[in-house]
């Protein structure tokens, strides 16, 4: 079931020369709505038990929807994930699986999210029954991080969840994508109103030790995208702080500076002069981009 969204190129003549040749391809051409649109389209229409996104510049694995179906069937699961490659234009590439297997419970999932920030729609397959209308209902403002939050509320949904350690996806990063292209205002708090929307829904899931660390690295890790960016700092000003005072505990300094020592330099002078942090990371965005 292939969704265009308005495209003005020669995507329809190009999908109905395949269609011809297999008529278990459908075509819907829609008008240029966006990501969430479109999907909700391709849902609505689809007739099949288990959903599974695949966005328009990436590539399926061979065998990747029989080992995942496989294993929903295995276990009874709602939502089952496996692994990706992420390609970068320079060729580059990095390997991801979560760091679970099998049937899992719902907070070592969730963990495992957190502590990989792998809210992603694609590379995983869905019971359709998860897809109620009202999921798709998001702040008109959230104009990225649409798959973290929708992501969010079908596991939370989920009656189980299931993980294989087969890659099944190959993720081709590109400068010029919606999710990769230039930063903007809006861009970034779009993002950071995700992540907080995750950090609400998913956070009674992490009681335990692991849960926890894995969430308070995964808040700490937004909020220095947020120094990072362009974006006002008054915006979040106070929302910012209360987020690190809640979760820059000790256990997660140090896990954040076995990942990143910069992030937790950062972070500590945010806790009390958050807006001397702010400089530091313009100061960091002009030489880098000056270098270049």
């Amino acid at each position: 079931l292939v969704v265009d969204d308005g495209s003005s190129d020669g995507t329809p003549g190009l999908l109905e020369s395949y269609r011809k040749k297999d008529l278990r391809i459908h075509f819907i051409h829609t008008r240029n709505n966006g990501v969430v649109a479109a999907r909700k389209r391709g849902v609505t229409a689809a007739t099949g038990q288990y959903l599974f996104f695949l966005d328009s510049d990436d590539e399926l694995l061979p065998d990747a929807l029989f080992l995942l179906f496989r294993e929903a069937i295995r276990t009874g699961a709602d939502i089952v994930t496996g692994g990706f490659i992420r390609i970068f234009p320079e060729g580059r590439q990095i390997e991801r699986t979560l760091p679970v297997q099998g049937k899992v419970s719902k907070p070592e999932f969730v963990a495992a999210l957190f502590q990989q920030c792998s809210f992603y729609l694609w590379g995983r397959l869905y019971r359709k029954t998860a897809f109620t209308p009202g999921l798709w209902d998001l702040p008109p403002t959230m104009i990225l991080g649409e798959d973290m939050a929708i992501l969010s509320r079908l596991v939370d949904k989920a009656g189980s969840v299931a993980v294989i350690s087969v890659t099944v996806y190959r993720y081709y990063y590109r400068e010029e994508s919606v999710s990769a292209g230039r930063e903007t205002e809006a861009k970034v708090l779009s993002l950071y109103e995700a992540s907080r929307f995750a950090e609400k829904l998913l956070k009674p899931y992490c009681a335990d030790k692991t849960g926890q660390l894995a969430l308070a690295c995964f808040i700490a890790d937004q909020v220095y995208k947020y120094f990072l960016s362009d974006c006002p700092f008054a915006l979040y000003r106070e929302d910012v702080k209360r987020r690190l005072a809640e979760y820059w505990r000790p256990e997660v300094k140090a896990e954040v500076m076995r990942r990143n020592i910069k992030i937790r330099i950062l972070l500590d002078i945010a806790i009390r002069y958050p807006w001397l942090a702010k400089k530091i990371c313009r100061l960091y965005r002009y030489r880098r981009y000056k270098r270049i």
